[in-house]
C-alpha cells in the first residue's frame, strides 16, 4: 500500500536457516494509526526493524557466527553498536544460512549474507540491520542492502509487490557491453 508516497508492506515472520524466530507479526503490521510496519526504502543503505525483532535476530545469528569468528563490539550506529565481526565476508563467512522475510501474501524474500551483512573496514564485516528505534520509529525499512540482487515490482493497482532474484552478472555484462 501506498502511503504519503512511501511503499508500506506486512512483514510477517523471519526465518535463519529452518529457525523461525519468535516474533510477534502484530510488531510488525501497520497499524490503523499508521505506526509499524515495513517501508521499502531504497536511499537507505541499512534495514532497520524493532529492537525486540532484532535482539532475536542477533540472537541466532550470534549462535552461528560466535562459533567462527572473534566479535568486533567497537563499531557504532547513533550509539548502537552494532554486530560486526573481525574478516572479510566473502572469504571468512561461509555456510550463513539463507535468511527468509515472509511478507503478507504468502511472498518470501530469501536473503544470501550479501543481503544481510556489510563489509565496513577491511578487516571488519557487520549485520546490516539496526533498531527502527534509532531513528525515533516504529516503522522498519527494507534498505538497499536488502533489495539488492532482486527485480522489485510494484503493482500499484492491485496494491501488490513482487521480486525475484537476478543474477547481477548478466546485468553488468550487459552494461559494459553497451558502453
Amino acid at each position: 500500500m501506498i502511503i504519503e508516497d512511501k511503499y508500506y508492506i506486512n512483514l510477517e515472520s523471519i526465518k535463519i536457516g529452518n529457525k523461525l524466530l519468535n516474533i510477534d507479526s502484530e510488531m510488525l503490521r501497520r497499524k490503523s494509526d499508521y505506526n509499524g510496519g515495513m517501508v521499502l526504502d531504497s536511499g537507505s543503505t541499512y534495514s532497520f526493524i524493532p529492537q525486540v525483532a532484532l535482539d532475536q535476530f542477533e540472537g541466532e545469528t550470534i549462535k552461528i557466527i560466535d562459533l567462527l569468528l572473534v566479535r568486533n563490539s567497537s563499531i557504532k550506529y547513533r550509539k548502537y553498536t552494532k554486530l560486526c565481526y573481525n574478516g572479510v565476508l566473502t572469504r571468512d563467512l561461509t555456510g550463513f544460512p539463507t535468511v527468509q522475510f515472509q511478507f503478507q501474501g504468502d511472498a518470501t524474500m530469501e536473503l544470501t549474507d550479501e543481503n544481510i551483512f556489510q563489509q565496513t573496514y577491511d578487516g571488519t564485516f557487520c549485520l546490516a540491520i539496526l533498531p527502527s528505534e534509532t531513528l525515533g520509529t516504529s516503522v522498519s525499512l527494507l534498505g538497499n542492502l536488502m533489495q539488492q540482487h532482486f527485480y522489485i515490482a510494484y503493482d500499484l493497482r492491485d496494491k501488490k509487490l513482487s521480486f525475484q532474484r537476478m543474477d547481477c552478472n548478466t546485468v553488468d555484462d550487459y552494461i559494459h557491453d553497451e558502453l
